[in-house]
């Protein structure tokens, strides 16, 4: 067959080592005869090839395709199977993976339940009971043996054709071993009739295929393209069931009906169940945060509601500044945006105009015996959960009210926990009722949530009373400014009003540019009616701002669209949620404008810069939804309005907002002060138009208004068109009009016929006026940070008490982690030389010299998220190299410390990845056993 009529099919190996050659040999060859073969060893490569071909089908023979480096790579290979093509998947990988970057590859790319799997070697055989395709024995079937390999569980009996041996062992120089969950089935191949078949899962744009190989190969080798089967995505979990066509197929949840998970199935890292209680435990006791006032409230002597209310520790202070650090680089500095810093004393008058004072509400109840005030959308929310759970456990399914065995949890906290959920069961349609009412909580104003708590009885739980109906409370705190009580002001509930107030300075500071941005980092304050969950809803946190100005006529297209359209993210629009359901739509940003799912461009860009953000400070993928605000919900200033939010222990937690703010505030600031905040730009064509005209007989109007002639004079020229045509009609029945004058007493100017005049007339406008539209991503740092804590903790298997924050580097509070041996002399220093060498490079360290065991040590240092370690022992002091421990993996190297040095700046500054650095440096095998 000529080269031409051949089909073309990409390797991708991105983990490529020498071996894999001989290992794949058999695959490669039997591709080569009927097909094009490429290899691409990067991502760079792999962009490239696909940019210029459209294989017939891309091959992943490595676990390279898991690590977030090469998420661009991914995104390709994703928008290639969107397009129709066909991407084969092997389950077997040849370098121990931690099952986290399998979630990763899965769970966050192709939105499948990869958190039910797990990864490691072990002894396993097939399995007498399974059932096998008609002409298969056991005796077909290869013997016992071992192999690093997926394992997936939950899978029924006859569907596993490899199951571990009796008493199986993991077997990993990685990890220590453990038993094997022998419930598991392993994704394997199977030999049937007279060749050894494979199996492996191969996603398409719209079922998932599965590729069975025909081909005799020698064990343990890969898959030819042979016999590609499709089917339609329908079984969760993943398992394997004969088919009628004598082909073992594996059976996938299909991505576009995900439902997003419940707090009950919240996982760590790793995909082990969460424990809240002992990892926020580990937060407070590793002092990330703690209670303000602690001493004062613990002692009795503090008095009131002081709740909502956190001080910041070491590792916690380090980690949030680090999550800035990050954002400034991701958008100020990457976008060019200009960083203002602004007061967060606010006069009242502006929070007036900007419309906080008599909508920045949330709707409050009030116990009627107690006087306790509880949020009211909170308060339905939580006793509708409780109703749920009290039907579940009246139906006999089994509801743990622990945190996990072995947590030490508070006697009355536990009672208090197993009192609130009641075995009452419920009808059907009570069930149906309340998962809607959930479902859409955030869209009931005042009236709406009092009837909910009149007709479905909701009461206080802490007491069983009965709530008075909601009103509203303003979140604003207010106080003073200056020693009267005559001038009132507030603390800010949001940056963006000093930039709104700024506009025209920036504009100009900008050199008159558009589009341009304003972004700001500060404090903000809401004073919560009932603040909860930890550092999830207080009352002071820090936030970080972008106020991106468009102009509206432009159709808000971003010039940098291109850039990011492909990204797949997880949208929960207004429509699903008014239907009383959940599920998310994964679809690519440009599908999601070109559908008016997103309304524009500008909007959709933000939204994957924010996507990115998250996923480069560690945020995990199949946690992260964009949610689409429903109309009640809507602040008053917005248009539109998504929100990123991360699923924690707590539920799904609005981290980040993203607002179309339209031209609101400059536009009501503008009306307000009569300076106008608007852009003025040549025109490329004069433009002639009909438009009122303003004559002010300045002879007398002077005279007439004195001081105040100034601000009428503005306020009359800030009259709209719409305005300018009603006065001028009442004007000639009335020979005089009233206007709003901010400033003059009353607030109110009569204004006669003797002073003013309105007439339309044709006008040549060479300039065009315009008021900028807003694009806001508001991101809630606090929230951030402790969704990212949750996502990122996991337990070393076999011991809970083994707690580890597997931060990225470019957040982790502390990089590097310098560890002697002991307490020798001799090591003093070198750890100086160490340290200080770091320390001018800006990355920061942490000595633990302390007498605990090297293994110990690194514990304790895990906890607070600490990515590397450097080990000094006698060696350094004869030969000056040192070890560097990679935390995840625990695996080491060494070398010089000068190179070890290097190796870290080049870590930090992404120049290469542990993986690189693991490949080019000498491995070291620690003798005694710390691990």
């Amino acid at each position: 067959m000529a080269s031409a009529d051949r089909p073309d099919i990409l390797l991708l190996c991105l983990a490529y080592q020498e071996f894999l050659d001989e290992s794949y040999a058999s695959l490669i060859d039997k591709l080569a005869d009927s097909a094009n073969v490429k290899r691409a060893k990067s991502a760079a490569g792999a962009i490239r090839y696909l940019a210029a071909n459209n294989p017939k089908a891309i091959i992943i023979t490595d676990e390279g395709i898991t690590e977030k480096e090469n998420e661009a790579a991914l995104q390709k290979v994703h928008a290639y199977i969107r397009e129709g093509g066909l991407a084969i998947i092997g389950l077997h990988f040849p370098t121990f993976t931690q099952m986290g970057r399998f979630d990763y590859l899965f769970g966050r790319v192709f939105n499948l339940p990869w958190r039910h799997g797990d990864y490691h070697r072990t002894t396993f055989q097939a399995n007498p009971s399974c059932t096998l395709p008609d002409g298969v024995g056991l005796s077909s079937m290869p013997g016992p043996y071992s192999m690093k390999v997926l394992h997936i569980k939950n899978a029924r009996p006859q569907e596993k054709i490899f199951v571990p041996v009796s008493g199986a062992m993991t077997q990993s120089i990685a990890l220590p071993p453990s038993h094997v969950d022998e419930t598991q089935a392993a994704t394997t191949g199977a030999k049937i009739e007279d060749g050894l078949s494979w199996l492996s899962a191969a996603f398409g744009p719209d079922s998932v295929k599965v590729m069975v190989g025909g081909a005799a190969c020698s064990f343990p080798h890969w898959y030819s393209l042979n016999d590609i089967g499709e089917f339609k995505m329908t079984h969760y979990p993943l398992y394997f069931s004969p088919s009628a066509h004598k082909r073992t197929i594996i059976s996938f949840l299909e991505p576009q009906t995900l439902h997003a998970p419940k707090m009950s199935e919240t996982t760590t890292f790793t995909g082990e169940p969460f424990n809240r209680s002992i990892f926020e435990s580990l937060l407070k006791r590793r002092l990330f945060f703690t209670e303000a006032f602690e001493i004062y409230r613990t002692s009795g002597n503090l008095h009131g509601d002081s709740r909502g209310l956190y001080d910041y520790g070491p590792p916690g202070s380090a980690l949030q500044n680090n999550i800035v650090d990050a954002w400034r680089r991701h958008f100020v500095l990457e976008e060019d945006m200009l960083e203002v810093d602004c007061t967060t004393l606010t006069p009242e008058e502006i929070f007036q105009t900007s419309g906080h004072v008599d909508k920045f509400e949330d709707w409050m109840c009030k116990d009627s015996k107690t006087g306790d005030f509880l949020r009211a959308d909170h308060l339905v929310e939580n006793v509708l959960e409780a109703r749920l759970k009290g039907d579940k456990a009246a139906r006999g399914v089994v509801i743990d009210t622990k945190e996990e065995e072995g947590a030490k949890v508070d006697a009355k906290k536990q009672k208090r926990k197993v009192k609130d959920i009641t075995a009452v069961q419920l009808s059907d349609s009570e069930v149906q009722e309340y998962e809607e009412i959930l479902a859409k909580i955030d869209n009931y104003d005042g009236a709406e949530l009092g009837e909910l708590i009149e007709r479905l009885d909701i009461r206080n739980p802490d007491g069983n009373n009965k709530v008075l109906p909601p009103t509203p409370f303003n979140l604003m705190f207010k106080t003073t400014l200056g020693p009267s009580s005559a001038f009132p002001g507030y603390l800010r509930p949001e940056t963006a009003q000093g930039q709104f107030l700024n506009f025209k300075k920036l504009l100009e500071y900008n050199q008159n540019a558009m589009p341009f941005a304003s972004a700001s980092v500060g404090k903000s304050f809401r004073n919560e009616i009932s603040p909860r969950s930890g550092l999830l809803r207080v009352r002071e946190f820090l936030m970080a701002e972008i106020e991106h100005f468009v102009d509206p006529e432009g159709g808000k297209k971003h010039h940098r669209f291109d850039e990011i359209k492909d990204l797949r993210l997880n949208f929960l629009d207004r429509d699903t949620q008014l239907s009383g359901k959940t599920v998310v739509q994964n679809i690519s940003i440009g599908e999601a404008v070109e559908k008016n799912l997103v309304d524009n461009e500008t909007l959709g860009y933000f939204l994957g810069r924010i996507y990115l953000f998250l996923l480069r400070i560690g945020v995990d993928n199949s946690k992260l939804r964009f949610r689409q605000h429903m109309a009640n919900e809507m602040a008053h200033y917005a248009a539109d309005c998504w929100d990123a939010e991360l699923l924690t222990s707590y539920g799904w937690i609005e981290c980040v907002g993203c607002a179309e703010r339209s031209a609101y505030d400059l536009t009501v600031h503008s009306k307000k002060t009569g300076e106008p905040l608007v852009v003025r730009e040549p025109r490329a064509e004069p433009l002639r138009i009909e438009e009122w005209q303003i004559d002010i007989n300045k002879a007398k109007f002077g005279p007439t208004f004195r001081k105040d002639a100034k601000a009428v004079e503005s306020a009359l020229l800030a009259l709209g068109q719409a305005e300018r045509e009603a006065f001028s009609a009442v004007l000639q029945q009335n020979s005089h009009i009233a206007i709003d004058v901010p400033g003059v007493p009353g607030g109110k100017v009569d204004v006669s016929q003797e002073l003013v005049k309105f007439e339309k007339r044709t006008v040549v406008q060479n300039v065009r006026d315009y008021t900028p539209n807003v694009i806001e991503p508001s991101f809630g740092i606090g929230r951030i940070l402790y969704s990212l804590l949750e996502h990122v903790y996991w337990q070393r298997p076999g011991d809970v008490a083994r707690g580890v924050l597997s931060l990225p580097l470019v957040v982790a509070p502390t990089k590097v982690l310098i560890v002697p041996l002991s307490n020798q002399p001799a090591f003093v220093p070198v750890i100086r030389k160490i340290s200080q060498s770091l320390r001018r490079l800006g990355i920061s360290c942490r000595v633990d010299d302390s007498s605990a065991s090297i293994g110990k040590r690194y514990a304790r240092n895990d906890e607070i998220g600490i990515p590397l370690g450097i080990t000094i022992d006698f060696d350094t002091v004869k030969d000056e190299s040192v070890t560097l421990r990679e935390r995840d993996s625990t695996k080491q190297v060494r070398a010089s410390i000068n190179e070890i040095i290097a190796s870290i700046k080049s870590l930090v500054d992404d120049v290469e990845t542990w993986d690189d650095l693991f490949k080019r440096l000498p491995e070291f095998i620690s003798q005694g056993g710390d691990e």
